[in-house]
């Protein structure tokens, strides 16, 4: 690879303590980076953990819009993308904090930098615009495990309890209680046994949805179900986007390591394990329930001990999970917030906050229960800003690249900007069809 010279003008920079952003579950437990470094394997355990989510679940409803012949594919090109764009992402971050000595940055730190430094004067607008897509697409994704729980909760108790049929958004109303208890749990370290709880919960739900999966696989042709809507690419892009979760996790996880200079092979290894996993979800989820195959492959486990371990254990899993969630949004908003409110105590504030998140989630969740819509939403406007375009936009302007990565990193820009655009459009003309 060509030797990078960079753009920016050679001046020293304070190195006085700053917060660092979490941008995961995995790690938003730690509100500044831990002094412990972790072991290669720990990255890659940390960082597969950050990509299996809720949009793992939605990867076989993806293979249903465009089909098996189509669907893993595209999901290579997807994977591939976010795996050069996350690694401009680590590039810059990198560069800027050996070259001016700083402390370790946070996404919404690094592109201020990069745009700063390159264009020589103080612009605030594109941290700004990173921490409104940080809140955002965390509230929503919030607003996922919210419709995604009750759900499941609404299957168990409707498949065992036919008389006791109501709407899901009575489901959602009663678990925002049990949600609000969960949510004043404050000690750090407190949530980080409910989060090792809410990975024995995890192991045990994905590996049940499996085992139903393997066991249930039609004996018939698959030729039916090899192509379907090619006008359904750009919204299959939007979910398999949203499901690779984790573009906020790199920064803390490469600087947290041992040996950075080993991150690149981790966070390729991740990738593609995860890209490997979702074409095994996707592809025998499809298969083993074709047309009918629902938002979340959860939703079309029917009655049995099988499908009750799994819809339980990914429920308890996302329950567990939502109160870690709330670190990012808050961690972002609260030095803001306690500048502006100087004379109300940060635990008043705080507490608010939670508060309004939990009320703002359940509103959204109650009237929006098409989990698919908001899936595609989040994924190809936030989701695509984040993975792939600001990653991009840092990578030109900070480094003086060759022909080729010009074209490389240029290709991943314009990619990018159509998704979001195209991807924004589809999402919302299908939302706006659907709820009318």
């Amino acid at each position: 690879m060509a030797t990078e010279t960079t753009h920016l003008q050679t001046s020293r920079t304070s190195s006085a303590s700053r917060k660092s952003d979490p941008f995961s579950s995995s790690l938003s437990c730690q509100r500044n980076f831990s002094p412990k470094k972790i072991l290669n394997v720990e990255c890659f355990i940390h960082f597969l953990k950050g990509n299996i989510g809720s949009g793992l679940l939605g990867i076989p409803y993806a293979m249903s819009l465009v089909g098996i012949a189509i669907g893993p594919p595209i999901l290579f090109v997807v994977a591939t993308l976010c795996l050069f764009a996350t690694w401009f992402l680590v590039k810059c971050g990198s560069h800027i904090r050996h070259k001016y000595d700083l402390p370790p940055l946070g996404y919404s730190e690094v592109v201020e930098r990069c745009f700063k430094e390159y264009f020589g004067n103080e612009r605030q607008w594109p941290r700004i615009s990173v921490d409104v897509l940080l809140v955002t697409s965390q509230l929503g994704g919030c607003t996922v495990y919210v419709i995604l729980v009750a759900k499941n909760i609404k299957t168990i108790v409707d498949n065992h309890f036919p008389r006791y049929v109501v709407s899901v958004k009575v489901y959602i109303v009663i678990l925002s209680i049990f949600l609000f208890l969960v949510l004043c749990i404050w000690s750090l370290k407190r949530l980080a046994i409910v989060s090792m709880i809410g990975n024995l919960f995890v192991i045990t739900g994905l590996t049940s949805i499996l085992v139903y999966l393997f066991s249930h696989i039609p004996h018939k042709s698959v030729e039916g179900i090899l192509v379907q809507d090619y006008t359904q690419i750009p919204n299959f892009i939007s979910i398999a986007v949203y499901a690779f979760e984790a573009i906020g996790l790199v920064l803390p996880l490469e600087n947290q390591m041992k040996t950075p200079e080993s991150f690149p092979y981790i966070l390729a290894g991740g990738i593609y394990t995860t890209l490997a996993i979702q074409i095994v979800f996707g592809l025998f989820g499809y298969i083993c329930f074709t047309d009918a195959t629902q938002a979340i492959i959860t939703f079309n486990l029917p009655q049995g001990a099988l499908s009750v371990v799994a819809q339980l254990g990914i429920s308890a899993t996302i329950f567990l999970t939502y109160p870690l969630v709330f670190y990012v949004p808050i961690s972002i908003l609260m030095p803001i917030m306690k500048d502006k409110l100087k004379s109300i105590h940060s635990y008043d504030i705080e507490f608010a906050m939670r508060l309004l998140f939990l009320v703002v989630t359940v509103a959204l969740a109650t009237s929006i229960p098409h989990i698919e819509l908001f899936i595609q939403l989040i994924g190809a406007s936030g989701g695509i800003i984040l993975a792939l375009i600001y990653p991009s936009v840092c990578h030109l302007i900070v480094f003086d690249l060759s022909v080729g990565q010009k074209i490389l990193t240029i290709s991943i820009l314009f990619v990018g900007v159509v998704a979001c655009g195209v991807g924004t459009v589809y999402a919302v003309i299908t939302m706006v069809k659907t709820l009318s």
